[in-house]
């Protein structure tokens, strides 16, 4: 995430296991700032799949 060329845009990343999802946020400054969400459990009643898909299609719509 430190490696992004666009320096004074955030950088956004997911990790995943397959089956719990975690979104991280990168802000670059002097001292760089991360910011990480809930994690997301896809076999939790109400199945989170559908939130981590919500996230990812507003991630896929943010200007580059």
């Amino acid at each position: 995430m430190l490696a992004d060329p666009n320096p004074e845009t955030p950088t956004f990343g997911m990790i995943s296991t397959g089956a719990n999802f975690s979104f991280v946020k990168l802000v670059r400054g002097e001292t760089p700032l991360y910011a990480r969400s809930a994690e997301f459990v896809i076999s939790n009643p109400g199945n989170e799949l559908y939130r981590v898909l919500q996230i990812l299609k507003r991630l896929s719509q943010l200007p580059d």
